[in-house]
């Protein structure tokens, strides 16, 4: 189910961080509880390219942001960022600059990839990917895991 929910995805014209959350938290809260009883154990990856551009009804971007954040603290849902882009806007991807929405589209081939890696190259790229200081992903001086 969830490689099937991964495929699934696709890339919207718009960064709507929020809605994303509070839709995460929604299956999240469907999972059926362990044979212990106890709910299942669960996180957020949140993969994104910028700054919330869409809100949820009425609501600002910004607003669905921090609401959606909240209820996952209230619901001890880590949500743990993956921010994509550079300071001049392009990186190579083989061999070729690529930018904006085309960078975070063979990014996101790379990253669903690596999520069913089976080579140490995919999983190195992950990794670069998260920690290298180089990587075309931005803020990762300011990514945080939101706990409670």
């Amino acid at each position: 189910p969830v490689l099937a929910a991964v495929n699934a995805l696709t890339i919207g014209g718009g960064t709507a961080t929020g809605v994303a959350i509070n839709s995460a938290l929604s299956t999240i809260g469907a999972l059926p509880p362990g044979s212990d009883g106890q709910k299942a154990p669960a996180a957020i990856v949140l993969m994104s390219d910028g700054a919330p551009t869409i809100g949820d009804g009425t609501q600002s971007p910004a607003a669905t942001a921090e609401q959606a954040t909240a209820a996952a603290k209230t619901a001890q849902v880590p949500i743990d960022t993956i921010a994509f882009g550079t300071a001049s806007g392009a990186a190579p991807v083989q061999g070729e600059p690529v930018a904006g929405q085309a960078l975070f589209e063979a990014l996101e081939r790379q990253v669903r990839g690596a999520f069913r890696a089976r080579t140490q190259d995919q999983l190195d790229l992950l990794w670069y990917l998260w920690s290298a200081p180089r990587a075309p992903t931005f803020g990762k001086d300011r990514m945080a895991t939101f706990e409670g």
